[in-house]
């Protein structure tokens, strides 16, 4: 088999890389354009992917490093001193490269790199200074762009996440608060506060020009905003209202309203069940809404205290917290029927997942609650 440079072969296993530009841009690639970087390994005997890899990869000159008493420092060595994050021996292009952000009271961002420790006291990275400290953020689908919603301005900052650097801000209406980019990134749809009914709502904003491209009243109160899985429809709750609004995303305009109890806290979407579930926080139940039916087609009975929901990758799994029981309400979206409570050692108050695992933060606690997904009832803390 013969080796190129964009292919090597060594024990067994075939590497193939490639350098590949932005979609439809044929020109040869250029410093500064944006590039994805791509690693396809294969058995070199049946050329079937090898599963169940991790790989790491460093882009560096090809000249090794010398160490103490002229000693040379081959790949192998390279990659040992890259992993101990020294300041001043990293790669031309760290691959495996990513970084913290965290949003602070006051107005500003704060960037962490977690592998590179300056002096052995800060990881601190960059800082970003907004107008007004933030409340809220989303990435744009590409995840150049980062924006941040600034109630106390009535704008949302934009910052590239390339340079870490503030590129513009613009008005999204009054008191914008939560903030959410729908599946297919075309619109940054932005929930409006505003204690007017005529001014709350959601204001919609093209993600590619950052202009309005639409404002739409839903009604009173605070908005969590999900969306249809094929982005047909948006859903907008109205926590003082009781409703939660569904909005035509072509057309950007509202269709209905339908009831879905006393405090609408939170929405999200199952993918599987292809239904929005609406959590009510004062009568501890569940809507399921159908978006093709435009109706509540159920309830489910939880308990008050309900807060945020959130639906595994699958879309299977449904956990709301509850921060009145200390627990976590385990939804199965295919039955529409509550499967397990889970106690917890706090009021938790957020959820996160990766295939395996969802992850549980309590407002009392720093530690993070971690749950396996395939039996839905182990729990462990991190």
């Amino acid at each position: 088999m013969e080796e190129s440079p964009g292919r090597v072969t060594r024990n067994g296993v075939t590497v193939e890389f490639a350098l590949v530009g932005e979609a439809g841009d044929r020109r040869p690639l250029q410093e500064g354009d944006y590039a994805q970087i791509r690693f396809k390994v294969t058995d070199a005997g049946t050329a079937q992917p090898v599963r169940g890899l991790a790989p790491a990869a460093w882009m560096d000159m090809g000249q090794v490093i010398e160490g103490q008493a002229g000693e040379q420092k081959e790949c192998k060595e390279k990659v040992g001193l890259y992993l101990k994050g020294i300041v001043g021996i990293r790669p031309l292009v760290d691959l495996n490269a990513y970084y913290l952000l965290v949003m602070n009271q006051d107005a500003s961002l704060s960037v962490i790199d977690p592998v590179v420790s300056m002096t052995g006291n800060t990881s601190l990275y960059a800082q970003v200074f907004l107008k007004r400290p933030g409340e809220d953020w989303a990435r744009d689908r590409q995840g150049r762009r980062l924006f941040v919603s600034m109630p106390a301005a009535g704008e949302v900052a934009v910052v590239n996440t390339e340079t870490f650097k503030l590129e513009r801000s613009f008005p999204a209406g009054v008191a914008p608060t939560r903030v959410a980019v729908q599946p297919d990134g075309r619109y940054l749809w932005v929930g409006n506060d505003s204690a007017r009914p005529s001014e709350s709502g959601v204001t919609v904003v093209d993600t590619e020009k950052l202009e309005i491209a639409g404002r739409i009243a839903t009604g009173r109160g605070h908005h969590e905003i999900a969306f249809s899985s094929d982005d047909r429809f948006a859903f907008v709750t109205n926590r003082d209202e009781g409703t939660v609004s569904v909005v035509d995303v072509r057309r950007l305009r509202k269709v209905k309203d339908l009831g879905t109890g006393s405090l609408p806290i939170s929405i999200a979407f199952s993918p599987l069940s292809q239904a929005a579930y609406a959590a009510d926080g004062k009568d501890g139940t569940i809507s399921v809404v159908d978006p093709s039916r435009l109706e509540v087609t159920a309830r489910v009975q939880a308990k008050p205290g309900l807060g945020p929901l959130r639906f595994s990758q699958d879309g299977r799994w449904g956990f709301v917290v509850n921060t009145a029981e200390n627990a976590v309400h385990v939804l199965d979206a295919a039955e529409n029927r509550l499967v397990h409570d889970i106690p917890l050692p706090g009021k938790p108050y957020q959820v996160v997942f990766t295939r395996a695992f969802a992850y549980v933060r309590l407002i009392d606690s720093e530690r993070v609650q971690m749950i396996n997904l395939s039996s839905r009832v182990t729990r462990s803390a991190v």
